[in-house]
């Protein structure tokens, strides 16, 4: 059989700042275009964790002599020498992958993918924070009894099914050095005196902080959205945070949510704002 032409190669565009957002987008539905098939064949697998574009029906590997190339070959040969299937579901494969620890930047932009496609499959959560619902008056006064104490400020309260809400230090403390690119990040001081004294906090205050020793408690995902709206902090910054951050554990799967819905709208300001 006469090879396959060589497929089209995937690579990363230099592009102005304004239009890396539109990038993205197209990147997420690029890659979710392929992970929406049934079915691939290991060659379609290999040749996307390798950086090509293949055709669906793709079922060799192009002769070349580039590196990549090369480890898209042996990668479909430890498939064969492992008598697996001709046709795989992609999160059969990406898994094997995973097993096998085959670790290219593509394989890792597909699993990441698959990653965040199965939690949202498995949460009944709203995907957009604009569906946030604040509590009534009554509701946020019942909770201030409980954050009279240090000891139960820390642990927090959740609201709507969501994770514990996070008093003002333990945000200060997370969100530490985080600021706008190209400026010295804010410190745990700078972030506890900015929640207290300026506007566009607010939304994401979710309880307290209405009186003496009642202290506030956060939404720390939509607070993370009102700082890159207003103030121009970029979502890797952040991303960074929910990822590592012991006491942001709980909210990771909401901010994965929210990384979602910005590539489904192609920026944080197209979000609705309304449910």
């Amino acid at each position: 059989m006469e090879p396959r032409s060589r497929p089209e190669r995937m690579t990363e565009q230099k592009i102005p700042l304004v239009d890396r957002i539109r990038a993205i987008r197209e990147k997420h539905e690029y890659v979710k275009r392929f992970l929406d098939q049934r079915v691939w064949t290991p060659v379609v697998g290999a040749l996307l964790a390798c950086g090509f574009a293949p055709s669906l029906d793709c079922d060799e590997i192009p002769i070349g002599e580039s590196d990549d190339l090369q480890i898209a070959l042996r990668i479909v040969r430890k498939w064969q020498e492992q008598s697996k299937p001709p046709h795989v579901s992609p999160r059969e494969f990406l898994a094997w992958c995973g097993e096998e620890a085959i670790d290219t930047p593509w394989i890792r932009e597909f699993q990441n993918s698959e990653r965040l496609r199965s939690r949202a499959r498995i949460s009944r959560a709203p995907v957009l924070l604009s569906r946030v619902k604040l509590e009534s008056p009554a509701q946020a006064s019942e909770r201030d009894v409980e954050f009279k104490a240090g000891s139960s400020a820390s642990r927090g309260a959740s609201v709507d099914g969501k994770p514990p809400l996070l008093p003002t230090l333990a945000i200060a403390v997370a969100f530490d050095g985080i600021g706008r690119w190209g400026e010295e990040g804010w410190t745990a001081d700078q972030w506890k005196k900015n929640l207290t004294e300026l506007a566009w906090p607010r939304p994401a205050r979710v309880g307290g902080g209405r009186g003496r020793g009642k202290t506030a408690t956060w939404d720390p995902v939509l607070l993370a959205r009102l700082a890159i709206e207003a103030r121009g902090i970029r979502i890797k910054a952040f991303r960074e945070r929910f990822q590592t951050v012991k006491s942001l554990a709980k909210w990771r799967t909401e901010w994965q949510q929210f990384e979602l819905a910005v590539l489904e709208y192609g920026d944080v300001k197209n979000l609705p704002r309304k449910p």
